[in-house]
């Protein structure tokens, strides 16, 4: 499995500067005021979730799935890999993420916000990515890329219609501010915890496709 790994995270660097760059200039355009830091956050949470759809992508393009499975970890390190690299790189978005925003607080383009709140607008998004992933993963593995990708529009617009509405019922019911942040804090666990039943079903999917 270790093998199928390096090879997903060789794949990603084949996309580091490119991110690295747009990333960069939108840092650059929060700096000017023109974006805000959760812009920036969510963005850079966007990209990373598309990274695991790309190294489909890639996948596909090689016929590496059939090699894939032929290999001693089978169809199931496949699928191990697949969420131990999405894991990572899910991780490391919600780091940078925080390392973003904390910069653009000492830098003072954090608004009003106190440290505490422009953290938590850093990890709120890097929880909705998570949960993306979660949703999204099982998809890829039973449609392939090009089709999962259609769908992750399609969870991406149920997933945020659902988190603004679901906001302005709280905010209209009146919930303390306090337990809002506990709540936006959380949203990092929830996608975790969403990735167990999620590699389940895409490990039950990946077994009976047919390659």
């Amino acid at each position: 499995m270790k093998g199928l790994l390096q090879k997903d995270f060789y794949l990603m660097r084949t996309l580091a500067r490119s991110y690295a760059f747009i990333l960069g200039v939108f840092f650059l355009l929060s700096l000017t005021g023109v974006y805000d830091g959760t812009f920036l956050c969510t963005f850079l949470v966007f990209m990373c979730v598309m990274i695991p759809a790309n190294t489909f992508s890639y996948d596909e393009q090689a016929k590496w799935d059939k090699y894939a499975a032929s290999l001693p970890a089978g169809r199931p390190g496949v699928v191990r890999a697949k969420y131990l690299f999405t894991l990572l790189v899910s991780l490391a978005a919600l780091a940078l993420a925080a390392l973003l925003q904390a910069l653009l607080f000492f830098l003072g383009r954090a608004g009003t916000a106190t440290l505490l709140e422009a953290e938590f607008s850093a990890v709120a998004p890097a929880g909705f990515g998570i949960l993306m992933t979660a949703i999204l993963l099982p998809l890829l593995f039973r449609f392939g890329s090009q089709r999962g990708r259609l769908y992750l529009v399609l969870v991406v617009a149920v997933l945020t219609g659902g988190t603004v509405g679901g906001a302005m019922v709280l905010s209209e019911a009146g919930l303390d501010a306090s337990i809002l942040l506990t709540l936006l804090a959380a949203a990092p666990l929830v996608g975790l915890v969403a990735l167990v039943p999620s590699y389940f079903l895409s490990l039950r999917i990946y077994r009976e496709k047919d390659l």
